[in-house]
């Protein structure tokens, strides 16, 4: 008689399943022999040159059933392993979804850090303030639990905590961090921390996705390259610090980056990442500012009409259909001012005072100055080109016609003489 007892539940299911199908197995392979002597039977009676051929068939056909109810067998009588669950059972409190010493409560189930040997439970909540204990039971089962005396922990007052249950296979370390409110990061780079070791700066507070790792990131900040150091400090307080020395990093250019500083609470691991960021260079802009009859409005120390770069020529241009001819005033800037004074000293760029005669197609020479550029222009298309490197411009368009005219007094060959 077959007993299957005192074994795990695994070992049961598999002995019960062996048991069945090989029953089974007999049963179907006494079906498959009858069928195969009948038919043999008919075969012989029809034609015996087939009697040993269907014979060697009939032996083939029986050894690979036997082969394969053996395997099939040899695979039921494997125990199932499954993985192992690690459950966090304690006194009823927030941390723990007030669940009271549940061995099996499925929601305080631990997660498992990557492929390591580490498990965790992560949470925050509002917790009263008091003494609290608890253990890591196996299986949803207190038959198997660590470690071999609760593990008792305190929070200091009624509020919003955070605390990380930790399970280490490995030795079957029980451990936890926390309670904590806060982790910070302070250290000796101010350009992104923004002070020297502040631990208290909230500015400085890292994040977290899965209670466990915990990151503070800046975008887009200006790097000076040098050595630096940080710690990730506890609610704001040198008490609890990581590492225990100063970590030290390099930065080996100075530039834009982005920042990424990380700490693990479960290994205590801490990092910082400082990528270098490509920067394309960016054009200011330049602005024209002058007569109606130019298209500009006339004369403003703020509504300024802003210059087209080219950057194939690395010139800035204006361009206008001038339709009355006649003389006409501009100037140059580098952005409005506050007011005529600001921007006649700071951001214009013409003649240092009066009304400058420019010619046409020929490149001149400009400073900034408080006075204005005169061209005079028929109607038709006028191109103003500012060189910025070079500090030059030069106005391109339609010279108007000028007619000349003689007399004399020989009214023979002038008939109105002198005559206007």
């Amino acid at each position: 008689m077959l007993i299957i007892r005192e074994l795990p539940h695994y070992y049961k299911s598999a002995g019960t399943i062996f048991v069945a199908l090989w029953l089974a197995l007999i049963i179907l392979e006494k079906s498959v022999k009858m069928s195969n002597q009948n038919n043999l039977k008919l075969l012989i009676n029809n034609q015996n040159t087939n009697y040993l051929a269907m014979k060697k068939m009939k032996m083939l056909s029986t050894t690979a059933f036997r082969l394969m109810a053996l395997m099939l067998c040899l695979a039921a009588s494997v125990p199932q392993l499954t993985a192992q669950t690690y459950t966090v059972a304690g006194n009823s409190n927030a941390f723990l979804l007030n669940q009271d010493w549940a061995a099996d409560y499925e929601g305080n189930d631990m997660v498992r850090m990557g492929s390591t040997t580490y498990y965790y439970l992560a949470r925050t909540a509002n917790v009263n303030g008091g003494s609290y204990a608890f253990k890591i039971t196996k299986d949803h089962s207190w038959g198997t639990s660590y470690p071999g005396s609760n593990y008792g922990y305190s929070v200091s007052s009624t509020g919003t905590w955070s605390i990380v249950y930790i399970f280490n296979t490995s030795g079957n370390a029980v451990s936890l961090f926390g309670p904590f409110k806060t982790l910070t990061v302070a250290g000796s780079q101010t350009e992104i921390l923004g002070s020297s070791w502040g631990q208290t700066n909230a500015n400085n507070d890292m994040t977290t996705s899965d209670g466990v790792n915990y990151t503070l990131s800046f975008t887009d900040v200006n790097v000076t390259a040098g050595n630096y150091q940080f710690k990730v400090v506890q609610d704001h307080a040198w008490t609890n610090a990581w590492p225990s020395s100063n970590y030290n990093y390099s930065v080996g250019f100075t530039g834009l980056a982005d920042v990424v500083y990380s700490f693990n609470v479960i290994t205590k691991e801490v990092s910082v990442n400082v990528t270098e960021k490509s920067v394309t260079p960016t054009t200011p802009d330049y602005y024209i500012t002058g007569s109606d009859e130019l298209g500009l409005g006339g004369f403003s120390y703020q509504n300024l009409t802003t210059m087209t770069y080219d950057d194939v020529n690395e010139v800035y241009t204006y361009s206008y259909n001038v339709t009355t001819p006649g003389t006409y005033y501009f100037a140059f800037a580098d952005g409005p001012g506050n007011d005529w004074n600001d921007f006649s000293n700071n951001h214009r760029y013409g003649p240092a005072s009066g009304n400058q005669t420019v010619t046409l197609g020929s490149w001149t020479t400009t400073q900034k100055g408080a006075g204005s550029y005169a061209v005079t222009l028929d109607a038709g298309q006028v191109t103003i080109t500012f060189d910025v490197a070079n500090m030059t411009f030069k106005v391109e368009g339609t010279a108007p016609v000028i007619n000349y005219y003689v007399k004399g007094a020989d009214t023979n060959i002038f008939p109105d003489g002198w005559a206007t």
